[in-house]
């Protein structure tokens, strides 16, 4: 399947309505949520009856905006056959149940949604212009608590003084990100690093490179020894360094370190279009 990304008319039947704020109320085919509040990477599952039956047809799931309006010309952020996946289905399909999840993320590349309100149609695309025939009511994906992501340590070693901190737990697209720090022993060569939130799970060793770092002084030509400060991740700071600036909407964490090795992490937050 390919979405199209210029799309010169988006019609909704049986009426051609708006493009954004359109209402599904007059829509023949049904389409709807079956739980409308989500934590985030829980499966999300969409019922739908298709009066057209058409063997193209799609489920997807877009970004509602705080005015209660859908892009629905953009590609969606999730998307599925009405058969339940991206590959090819058998005939045509009436009425059924698809599901996003962790199960299937492989083929979902904005899995798992970050928190925010969305919606799901079902539509079709023709060659100059997309048709959705439902679309459900607003659902919400809301923030979970993972288990922590600090680094391990033996029980019987004394803890030493390593502590970061990110100053919001929600920074929008763009916005500069402060991380405040406390390294007790400091010397050349700690840095801070933004990651996403996966990056460690029970170890403190670092095997992938960070989206974005600086050293604890600030910046990455800088060599003075800090204890204890707070760095900025863009806004009126250099950003020409950061090379994955702005962070695309998800969640991340930020780490002390040494080397490839995890002083402290701090605990996870969200970049998203909208906190």
């Amino acid at each position: 399947m390919r979405l199209l990304s210029s799309i010169s008319q988006v019609l909704f039947l049986p009426l051609t309505l708006s493009l954004l704020g359109f209402s599904h109320k007059a829509l023949a085919s049904r389409i709807s949520v079956e739980n409308y509040s989500h934590h985030e990477n829980e499966a999300i599952s969409i019922s739908f009856t298709d009066t057209t039956a058409m063997a193209a047809n799609w489920i997807g799931i877009y970004w509602e905006e705080e005015d209660g309006t859908v892009d629905a010309s953009a590609d969606p952020l999730l998307w599925l056959w009405t058969c339940g996946n991206q590959g090819t289905c058998d005939g045509m399909i009436e009425s059924g149940v698809v599901t996003f999840s962790k199960h299937n993320s492989d083929h979902l590349l904005k899995w798992p949604l970050v928190a925010g309100n969305y919606v799901a149609i079902l539509a079709h695309d023709y060659a100059v212009k997309r048709t959705v025939f439902a679309m459900t009511e607003s659902f919400v994906v809301t923030t979970t608590s993972p288990p922590s992501l600090a680094p391990s340590s033996n029980p019987s070693a004394p803890m030493l003084p390593y502590s970061i901190s990110v100053q919001d737990e929600c920074y929008v697209v763009s916005n500069a990100i402060s991380v405040t720090f406390e390294n007790n022993n400091a010397d050349v060569g700690a840095w801070i690093g933004i990651f996403w939130d996966d990056i460690l799970q029970y170890t403190d060793e670092i095997g992938d490179e960070p989206l974005m770092w600086v050293w604890t002084c600030g910046s990455q030509t800088c060599n003075s020894i800090v204890e204890r400060d707070t760095v900025v991740f863009g806004g009126n700071q250099r950003v020409d360094y950061l090379f994955q600036w702005p962070l695309m909407p998800g969640r991340f964490v930020a780490v002390l370190a040494r080397g490839m090795h995890a002083l402290a992490v701090s605990e996870p937050f969200r970049v998203q279009g909208v906190c």
